[in-house]
């Protein structure tokens, strides 16, 4: 199984899972991560099971992301940034 260091939507470049710590007090938390669906199924079993199963049910290999840090590029496509006055407007009215 090949995971990704970190939550991805299946539409990324256009919808990215941007969250927060509570702290920080944001809008979506990172302990909101969706649960995993495959196949029309919601998967609900924990890593134990994995290999315990009749192939009816499946792994929510989502509920695994634990790590909540800032990321290597700003979501959409650069876009959203408060580097640039420009950005920020454009974020903040849009």
């Amino acid at each position: 199984l090949d995971l990704h260091n970190y939550y991805h939507t299946e539409n990324d470049d256009e919808n990215p899972f941007i969250c927060s710590q509570p702290r920080e007090n944001g809008m979506r938390l990172c302990t909101s991560i969706p649960t995993l669906h495959e196949e029309g199924r919601q998967c609900q079993l924990d890593m134990a099971a994995y290999n315990s199963t009749d192939n009816t049910t499946c792994v929510n290999w989502n509920k695994y992301y634990t790590n909540c840090s800032a990321g290597e590029a700003n979501p959409f496509k650069g876009a959203i940034n408060f580097d640039n006055i420009g950005y920020a407007w454009i974020a903040i009215f849009q």
